[in-house]
């Protein structure tokens, strides 16, 4: 199995990078196998280390998609397109709870994960400085994650920060190792262009930091922290004005890095009944044109939120448990597309909120965001442990922190690295909690 994860943690990063694309679907192959696993072993050995309250929230999940697909008598076909999302990563955060790697294959999985994130900045560097050094935008800055990938990259790079922010609390690596990674990881979310670095990098340093100091708070690491911050902070606005503040101000007018942030989030965009009148009925009275709504004339981050909660609100089961899955996304094979992908498939899968809002409606988000919840409890509960589990869990704080705010910011289900990386590590944080209440000295 460890073999078998180095290469999936290879593939995720490199899967949209190789030219040929032939990798595309290997990492789903390997979560199938490692579903497998699960259910053989979970078999032969009658042990899944899962806290109840996972169970029972999952079973609250299968009603609420069930009812959904019963409510909008989803195709099918349809519904195979709106499960692939979530069922290629659950097997990851399921395999910790019946299965861990030895501390040296585990430790070596992290470093691997590390090697991976580390290459990103010269690879990010010669896209900016030469492949797209004629184009405007940040938006091909992707490092080895493809197109479409730069926010992802961003969240990757600062959750990858978080956890090495713990390990210096906990004095496992020195400062001065700390600051040459730290500003390695942070090069390509400052030259991508990724607004919301400025917003997470306090929660990827001080959070971390906070939970993995918890019994004594070092002046001295402190100061380091606040002066890693502020240098990471300068930098990140002096490479911004370098790289686009020119470009913006010829596209948009726009005079700052606020500027251009506040039109990031909200454009203001409202919907009037007669933009959303024509062939497909979701709510009592709203119907939504054929022709496709595009990117830019969806308006904001925060536009694109609001939309299917203005749009769904006519009618109250529908908004609570929304279109049903993939009724609202694309498919390469055309008769999986959802009923309603055609005119919001393009802008529906923007932020996993506008995804879950549309296809899983209010009570879809609030779920996802009891999960959330769940992990990120349970990381601050293991931070207490004074060990290298307790030190990955203090980081793991932040970076659920950051999941939680990205959650109106990217759609994770999108980008396997992101979503992939992100369960199985959660994956064992469900697991060492469970081990933790059960046998409290085994973890300590």
């Amino acid at each position: 199995m460890h073999k078998l994860l180095l290469i999936l943690i290879a593939l995720l990063f490199l899967e949209d990078f190789v030219p040929t694309g032939k990798l595309k679907l290997v990492p789903e192959l390997i979560s199938a196998m490692i579903f497998a696993f699960i259910l053989l072993r979970a078999a032969l050995y009658n042990i899944i280390s899962i806290p109840p309250r996972y169970l029972i929230l999952g079973v609250f999940i299968l009603l609420h998609g069930l009812v959904g697909i019963m409510v909008n008598s989803v195709a099918p076909g349809t519904i195979v397109t709106g499960l692939r999302p979530y069922l290629r990563w659950l097997p990851l955060m399921l395999l910790p709870t019946v299965y861990q790697s030895p501390d040296s294959q585990f430790r070596n999985q992290l470093l691997l994960m590390l090697c991976f994130l580390l290459l990103q900045a010269p690879v990010t560097l010669y896209q900016r400085l030469i492949e797209y050094r004629d184009y405007g935008s940040g938006d091909m800055i992707t490092g080895t994650l493809g197109v479409g990938g730069s926010g992802a990259l961003s969240v990757l790079l600062l959750s990858g920060i978080a956890v090495l922010t713990a390990f210096y609390a906990r004095s496992m690596i020195s400062g001065a190792k700390l600051f040459m990674l730290v500003v390695i990881l942070t090069l390509p979310t400052t030259i991508n262009e990724t607004k919301a670095t400025f917003v997470l990098l306090p929660f990827a340093i001080l959070v971390p930091y906070l939970f993995a100091g918890w019994q004594k708070i070092n002046v001295a690491k402190l100061t380091s922290i606040l002066t890693i911050l502020a240098v990471l902070f300068g930098g990140y606005i002096t490479l911004y004005n370098q790289f686009y503040k020119e470009q913006g101000v010829e596209a948009n007018g726009e005079k700052s890095l606020w500027d251009n942030v506040a039109r990031y989030l909200y454009g203001g965009r409202e919907w009037t009944t007669d933009e959303l009148i024509e062939e497909q009925r979701i709510g009592r009275n709203t119907i939504l044109p054929e022709d496709p709504i595009g990117s830019k004339e969806g308006g904001g981050r925060i536009d694109k939120i609001l939309m299917p909660i203005r749009t769904l609100s006519y009618d109250p089961v529908k908004l609570w448990v929304g279109l049903g899955f993939g009724n609202a996304s694309t498919s390469t094979i055309g008769q999986f597309s959802g009923e309603f992908a055609i005119r919001i498939g393009e802008i529906s899968g923007e932020t996993t909120a506008s995804f879950l809002l549309w296809e899983t409606g209010l009570g879809g988000i609030a779920l996802f965001l009891v999960l959330l919840g769940f992990l990120t409890y349970d990381a601050i509960r293991l931070s207490k442990l004074n060990d290298a589990r307790g030190t990955l869990a203090a980081g793991w704080v932040g970076v659920m922190l950051i999941m939680i705010i990205c959650v109106a910011y990217l759609n994770m289900f999108y980008f396997n690295a992101l979503s992939y990386l992100w369960a199985y590590l959660s994956g064992h944080i469900i697991a060492w909690r469970f081990m933790m209440k059960k046998q409290p000295y085994a973890l300590g």
